[in-house]
This record gives C-alpha cells, sequence and structure tokens, in this order.
C-alpha cells in the first residue's frame, strides 16, 4: 500500500512561511519553530562551564584520534583497503567516527581553539575529498550500499558536516550533502526489493533507525529549497509507516503510550522524526507522535538522575540498573529539537537534569575517562561489577576508560557531544528578532537581534547550577529594541527578576518563558532569581532520592580510585571503590497512613527542613566537579545486611520500611555529578529526632 503525499495534510510544492528573525532558514517549512538555533561558536563558556568544556578539549574530544586512531582517524582513510574479514568491515567505526566528528567540530569553534580548529578541519578536508565523484559518501566506495549499515554511518557523518557548515558557512558542504543524498535517494530508496526486502544499506541497526538521515534531508531542504530532498524525507517518513518495525511508527502516530523493549539509543534518535517532519507537514498528530513517545519513555523508563534505564536496550527503571553514555547525548539532542520546535520548558529542563546528574557522573571530571554503562546507586565500579543484562553479570563497563568499551567505541564518541550540544543551545534566537536563554550556565552569547540585526552582546554571570542568581548584562553600541526570553524552570515556584535593580516581577509561574520586550541600552542588567527547594522523588522499593533546583544529590562516599592498566599514555582505565560507609537510609518523619511495605513521607514539615545546607571550599587547582562546592547534611541510620554481593556488586535497595536500633547520624549529601560511587535511591527509615 501507497500513502499520498496528501494524505498527510499538505502540499509538498506548498510555500513556506516568513519568519521574522535573522537566523531563520530560507525554506523554514510551513510551522514556524517557537525558537532557532544559533550558530556554533555564538554563545561562549565561562567559569567553570569553560574550564569543563578544556579540561575535555585536554582529554578525550582533543585527543581521542591519537590514541584511538585506527577508529577515530584512520577508518575513513581505510575504507577502500580494508579487509573483508577484519574489524574494519563493519560500519561500526565509521559510525563511531561521525559521532566524534561531531563533538570535535562543535568544541573546536565553541572554545575558538586553534588546535581544535585545525583538527577539525583537517578531518573534515579528509571526508570531502573522500566523496566518489558520483556523489557517494558512504563508508564503501568501492560497492555503496553493500555494509548494511551505509545510510546509518551517513546520517551520524552529516550531523558533523552540518555543525561544520553552522561554524564556518563553508559552502563545499551544502554542496558535497546534496550530493550525498541525492545519490541514495536514487540509488538505495527505504522500499522494498526482491521477496519484500529492503535495501541492504538501510537495516544494520534494525529498521527503521537509518531513517534519522532525514534530519539532513530537511536541513538540506531548508538552506536551499531542493525539491528532491523534500521528496526523499517524504519518502522516508511514508516507509517508517508502511514498512513493518520493532519500532512501530505507526503506534506512535496513533497513542504513544509504548513500554518500549528497544536500544535505548535508536530510540532516543528516531522519536524525534515525527516532530521534525512535522515542521513541513503542519500536521499536529506529527507533533503529537514525539511529544507522546517522549513522555511515554519519561514516564516508564525515566530515572531520576534524568535518563532512562538504558543498558543497550531500554529497561524498567531500578536502583541499579543502568544507562548507557550514548543514550545521554541522543536524548539531550532529541529534547532540544523539542524545546526548539514547541518552547515548552519540561524538554530544557530535562536537558539540564541529564547533563548535570548521569552525563557528568558518569565522566571523570579531567574529561579523560567514562563509564559505558553508569548507575543511580554504585558504590564500586571494577572490571567485574556490572550486572547489566545486556551482557550478562560480572562484566567490565563500569569501569572508568578513556575509550568507553575497547571494542564498541560508540559511547566514547558520543561523550565528546554531550557538553558542546548544550553550550551550543544554551542561547537560541527568537522568530520575532529576539534572543532566549534556554539553558544557564556562566557564557557569553553574541547574535543578531531587532529588527536592523544590530550584534549584542550577552554577559551571562553565574554559578549555576550551584547557585540561584543569574545576572545578565547587556552590551551593545546603540540602544536596540527586541524581546528577551528567560526560561522559568518547571521546579522552580518563587523566581523574581530585577531589572537594573528594581523589581521587575515576582509573579512568575514556573515552566514557562518569561518576556521582557524593550528598548535595551547598553548597561542594562537583569538579574534572574531561581529559588531552589529540596524535593523528594520516590523510587523502586519506597525508596527516595533527594532533588534541589536541577541537580540530584547523592551520598558523599570517599572514592578510592585505582589505574588498572594505561593502555594510551596519560589515558589510564580506572576503578573506584568506596572508602567509607555508604549503607545509609534516610530518616524521615512518616505520615499517619504509613504502612511497613511502602512508608508515605509525613507532607509536613517540607523537605528543606530535614538538611543543613553547607558551602565548603573548593581547591582552585581542581577541575569543575571534582569536589563539591555545595552540601546538604540530614539524618540517616545504617541498614544493617546490606552489603557488596560477593565482594564487588553493588546490592539493591533494600525495601523500606526500615526498622532497627541503629543510631541516628549525620549524614552528607553530595551533587550527583560530584559523585563516582553513590547512593541516589535511599531506603526509607523514621526519624526520631531532628
Amino acid at each position: 500500500m501507497s500513502i499520498p503525499i496528501s494524505a498527510f495534510g499538505w502540499d509538498l510544492f506548498g510555500s513556506t512561511r516568513k519568519v521574522s528573525s535573522h537566523y531563520a532558514d530560507p525554506y523554514p517549512g510551513v510551522v514556524t519553530r517557537k525558537f532557532i538555533k544559533l550558530p556554533v561558536g555564538a554563545v561562549r563558556p565561562e567559569g567553570w562551564l569553560k574550564s569543563t568544556l578544556e579540561a575535555w578539549a585536554g582529554g578525550i574530544t582533543g585527543h581521542l584520534h591519537e590514541y584511538r586512531s585506527d577508529t577515530f582517524w584512520n577508518t575513513w582513510d581505510n575504507r577502500r583497503s580494508r579487509s573483508e574479514q577484519g574489524r574494519l568491515h563493519s560500519w561500526w567505526p565509521f559510525e563511531q567516527q561521525g559521532y566524534w566528528a561531531d563533538g570535535v567540530v562543535q568544541l573546536a569553534y565553541i572554545l575558538d581553539d586553534e588546535r581544535l580548529k585545525s583538527i577539525a578541519d583537517e578531518l573534515i578536508n579528509k571526508i570531502l575529498a573522500g566523496q566518489n565523484a558520483d556523489g557517494y559518501m558512504g563508508c564503501v566506495p568501492d560497492n555503496p550500499y553493500s555494509n548494511d549499515g551505509d545510510v546509518y554511518v551517513q546520517s551520524q557523518l552529516t550531523l558533523s558536516l552540518m555543525s561544520y557548515y553552522s561554524a564556518t558557512k563553508d559552502p563545499r558542504i551544502i554542496r558535497a550533502m546534496q550530493r550525498g543524498l541525492k545519490h541514495i535517494y536514487e540509488n538505495c530508496k527505504p522500499l522494498p526489493v526482491k521477496e519484500g526486502q529492503l535495501a541492504r544499506g538501510w537495516v544494520g541497526t534494525g529498521w527503521p533507525y537509518s531513517c534519522h538521515i532525514i534530519d539532513a534531508a530537511l536541513w538540506l531542504y531548508s538552506k536551499t529549497g531542493d525539491r528532491q530532498m523534500m521528496n526523499f524525507a517524504d519518502l522516508i517518513y511514508r516507509a517508517m509507516q508502511e514498512i513493518p518495525s520493532d519500532f512501530e511508527i505507526r503506534n506512535l502516530l496513533l497513542d504513544g503510550d509504548t513500554l518500549y523493549d528497544n536500544h535505548g539509543v535508536d530510540v532516543g534518535e528516531t522519536i524525534r522524526i515525527p516532530a521534525m517532519y512535522y515542521l513541513y507537514s503542519g500536521n499536529s498528530d506529527d507533533l503529537n507522535a514525539s511529544i507522546k513517545g517522549l513522555d511515554s519513555v519519561d514516564r516508564y523508563h525515566g530515572q531520576v538522575h534524568g535518563g532512562p534505564a538504558s543498558d543497550e536496550h531500554i529497561r524498567e527503571t531500578g536502583a541499579v540498573n543502568c544507562t548507557e553514555f550514548c543514550t545521554h547525548t541522543v536524548f539531550n539532542y532529541t529534547r532540544l529539537v523539542l524545546f526548539s520546535i514547541t518552547g515548552d520548558v519540561k524538554y530544557a529542563d530535562a536537558v539540564e537534569r541529564t547533563l548535570f546528574n548521569v552525563g557528568q557522573g558518569a565522566a571523570k571530571p579531567d574529561g579523560k575517562a567514562i563509564q559505558y554503562y553508569t548507575a543511580p546507586n554504585q558504590v564500586v565500579c571494577t572490571r567485574t561489577s556490572c550486572n547489566a543484562a545486556d551482557l550478562g553479570p560480572r562484566n567490565r563497563r563500569q569501569l572508568f576508560r578513556p575509550d568507553g568499551d575497547p571494542e564498541v567505541q560508540c559511547c566514547i564518541g558520543e561523550s565528546t557531544r554531550l557538553y558542546p550540544n548544550y553550550v551550543r543551545d544554551m542561547w537560541f534566537a527568537s522568530p520575532d528578532y529576539g534572543l532566549a536563554a534556554a539553558g544557564y550556565g556562566p557564557c557569553t552569547v553574541s547574535a543578531k537581534a531587532g529588527r536592523k540585526g544590530k550584534i549584542v552582546t550577552i554577559e551571562e554571570k553565574t554559578k549555576y547550577p550551584f547557585e540561584e542568581k543569574i545576572h545578565f548584562v547587556i552590551k551593545s553600541s546603540e540602544s536596540i529594541k527586541f524581546p528577551l526570553y528567560l526560561r522559568i524552570p518547571g521546579w522552580c515556584k518563587d523566581a523574581s527578576i530585577k531589572l537594573n535593580g528594581k523589581l521587575y516581577t515576582d509573579s512568575v509561574r514556573p515552566g514557562r518563558m518569561v518576556t521582557i520586550d524593550r528598548l535595551w541600552a547598553c548597561g542594562d542588567e537583569v538579574e534572574l532569581n531561581l529559588p531552589m527547594k529540596i524535593r523528594f522523588v520516590r523510587g523502586d522499593k519506597a525508596s527516595v532520592a533527594v532533588e534541589r533546583g536541577p541537580l540530584v544529590y547523592a551520598l558523599k562516599i570517599k572514592h578510592n580510585w585505582k589505574k588498572v592498566g594505561e593502555r594510551f599514555p596519560g589515558f589510564p582505565d580506572w576503578q573506584v571503590s568506596a572508602g567509607s560507609d555508604w549503607n545509609y537510609a534516610l530518616c524521615l518523619k512518616l505520615g499517619y497512613e504509613w504502612n511497613k511495605n511502602f512508608p508515605s513521607i509525613a507532607r509536613s514539615p517540607e523537605p528543606d527542613w530535614y538538611f543543613t545546607i553547607k558551602y565548603p571550599k573548593v581547591p582552585e587547582s581542581s577541575f569543575p566537579w571534582e569536589y563539591p562546592p555545595i552540601e546538604l547534611v540530614c539524618k540517616g541510620k545504617k541498614v544493617d545486611g546490606w552489603e557488596l554481593i560477593d565482594g564487588d556488586v553493588t546490592p539493591d535497595v533494600p525495601q523500606s520500611l526500615i526498622i532497627n536500633d541503629n543510631p541516628e547520624e549525620d549524614i552528607t549529601l553530595v551533587p550527583y555529578g560530584c559523585a563516582p560511587i553513590r547512593i541516589t535511591y535511599f531506603p526509607v527509615a523514621e526519624l526520631k529526632r531532628k
């Protein structure tokens, strides 16, 4: 069965909407994005955020192509000479190189780092030079589409090319991508061939996961108006609905209320496709499919740290259930797409939660090692500590390594994109010549604003997420009228705004974008105050996690790092174990209706009552996140029998209520991102004294 274009409610060759923004594409579609991406490099990190990105520049991102040159540098060069039986016969290394290519390009131009820019420029030049004369730019130049991951590889590669164009406006990029996607469209359409089988180049990751090449097709159409690219996008979207798969896009379009059992990365990438297509179809069913699908992931699989439980495949939630590092990056990318399209603050909130908690918590602060798998509760990370279901018991993927997993290097490539994606999209343009603050942290943005498109620089001074106040200073050569949008997180109930030292408003609803539309003069100042209240989040087995603002807090445990190898000079493999007690329950007041199997927490007092906030002095020479700049102190008590399994496997959280005669003690909680080993989901005991 084929579905006519008219069934989607739009005319393929219809006009597109005029958008009042200096950053709108010439052919943006029939629906206007709420917010429009700025070029890579428009936002410059400062303070702790700059130090973090510089650590990655001196660590994984800036040296991955050297210590794992086999995958991240030589893969593209060796396309024509690899052995049919060799490792490079797989499409995986090309996929992994594509991830890193996007990471290094963005980081180079965000930091304006000349060394990284030379690496990025050389890599892009190499990719462009390797394109076949007929336009093919995949991983099998002598036999296009004979590799079953060919289209998926190109979907990743084109992300790096799009980022490079955003940073440099290099005209070669659009021409190369047009030729490359035209070659796919004319030679390897996503249609059944003999015996109902799809063309080989589309199926390596499982159908329909190569379909997010639609991102590149829609991007090209938005830049050029090339109708063939829109034809390609339309064909991909129809194929996703007509051809059976293990990710039923039709179900997503119908109700979205799906309990997924797919590779988490593929779910995160595929779930955004209908929303992207919506910009050109105008059909709200497409947008709602992505919204409902992402809501379903959060509802059934979301962990308190911001990501879904997903050790390769998406799993049920749980204190010791792991998440693959790739998943952090992919779901944040999808959330940023949804924020741009809808303007819904919940997506930006979720991006911060993921980055500051599970993303940072799975990486060493020096930017030189990550965990392939990470869990909310992990009190030991060794070669045999991981019980993730995908690889079976006692696997190695909780080690901190400079290549994630030496055999499967997708996570290490994806890790290089996590922070650059965030910094790039901390600020957007709006379709009324304004600027919008979406993600907070110390930075400076320079962009065109107002009808005349004059450059405005906004300095964002803050230690957020470690403090509540964010200070903006407007710099410009002349007064400019434009709207300034500020995100009010959904967790903040008492936000207030001062303008040039005077109260502007203190009646700001959470989960909204606040607009200040005025004539801005150079030196104008805005102060955004986001009071952070402590919140309890219930988990499996009646456990409790603690949040404050965008940060999740975990038990402070002395961590003992130990090198377990140094395969690459200066980039060791690490294990980490607990050097202090960790088997604590939180002591809380219980509600009158409490029962032993599921104790309720008393509504009064408020969660803040249980905690004392401390601000320890952090060594000046330390990396951000190496030492916690904020701590929460509360009462806890030890749980008898909550012990390591066989000496090096973290046990699940015990069922609450915990009842024993152990004394109540002061325990300290620190930001999740500062805790390489941690207890995040706590069992509950009844508080006897404050």
